[in-house]
């Protein structure tokens, strides 16, 4: 072997055996007072790719708090940290349960991705950061319901649209009910239930900061929505659409399992009983070459607003569709 192969060889080897692309991010984890914490999992995730990637080894925090990802690749990466420990809720409120499983945050301490500060890795450096956990706020709901002589209740749910979780509250007889560990956000509660003539429901919107929250829901008939889906430029609807009736706040739908829904008839008409809220309205099952123009109610177009349905009204509305 000649000296200039040998000595390719020996770089090649080298080249092998020292990835000087990958970067390294070390540092520490503390919780919200500042302290240590270990037991955590750090993850690098590469930013843009088409699903979810990790990057490198993830790391684990030791004691003091220190974790290393090593064989990380040049590129923008995100850092989520995956607590594996219940950590102290550090908003002072006593709650029924005062210690939670910490959800993942990411860097530099924040709970939803969105939020994350993406970090530029260069080939071969090493990265140094401290990552603080975000406080976790936790709180309750305690639901009183009440309503006519003889009311049956159905349900009361708690949902936290954003998050698009829901939980079932257990009431008692005296229609007292709880449910604990929320995270600090915005809920929507909503009871429904029925009487010897009416169906009821009731709702409210409260925002969760720690402690307990008391959320009186007093039961009401509820409204009901007579409507027409009307063509353009006349005839009859397409066959086997039915129309949505979604309990909305703005564009979020508060509860996704809610579907107040009826099928629409031959001739276009449709009703449905049971509403209560802002009601936004959606034709489903249009075939592709057809289109909603408009939603009406009176002479207002509530195509994006919806409609707020007051308890035990009967609002009309029209729902105008043609070809594409």
């Amino acid at each position: 072997m000649n000296a200039a192969l040998s000595g390719a060889a020996v770089l090649l080897l080298w080249q092998l055996a020292t990835p000087a692309q990958e970067a390294t991010i070390r540092g520490r984890v503390l919780d919200p007072d500042g302290q240590p914490l270990q037991d955590v999992f750090v993850i690098a995730e590469m930013v843009g790719a088409e699903r979810r990637m990790t990057a490198g080894q993830p790391g684990r925090s030791n004691a003091e708090g220190a974790f290393e990802i090593s064989g990380v690749p040049a590129g923008k990466m995100i850092i989520r940290a995956e607590p594996r420990v219940a950590i102290g809720v550090v908003n002072g409120q006593s709650t029924r349960s005062p210690r939670v499983q910490h959800p993942p945050a990411f860097f530099p301490g924040v709970l939803d991705r969105m939020d994350a500060w993406p970090i530029d890795v260069k080939p071969g450096e090493i990265i140094e950061l401290d990552f603080h956990m975000p406080p976790i706020f936790i709180g309750s709901i305690k639901t009183i319901v009440s309503g006519p002589d003889g009311y049956v209740l159905e349900r009361v749910r708690v949902l936290r649209p954003e998050a698009n979780q829901i939980k079932n509250v257990t009431v008692s007889d005296d229609g007292v009910g709880y449910v604990d560990s929320l995270r600090e956000g915005r809920y929507a509660v909503a009871a429904r239930a029925r009487s010897r003539d009416a169906l009821l429901a009731a709702h409210q919107i409260v925002h969760i900061t720690g402690g307990e929250v008391t959320v009186t829901l007093s039961l009401e008939p509820t409204a009901r929505v007579n409507g027409r889906v009307i063509v353009e430029r006349g005839g009859l609807p397409p066959a086997n659409t039915r129309v949505v009736a979604a309990w909305t706040d703005g564009t979020i739908d508060l509860d996704p399992l809610g579907r107040d829904e009826a099928h629409v008839g031959p001739d276009g008409s449709f009703s449905i009983d049971g509403l209560f809220g802002t009601r936004t309205f959606r034709l489903l099952g249009l075939p592709g070459d057809w289109q909603v123009t408009a939603i009406r109610h009176g002479r207002s177009d509530i195509t994006a607003s919806g409609v707020d349905v007051a308890p035990g009204s009967a609002i009309e509305i029209a729902i105008v569709v043609a070809k594409r």
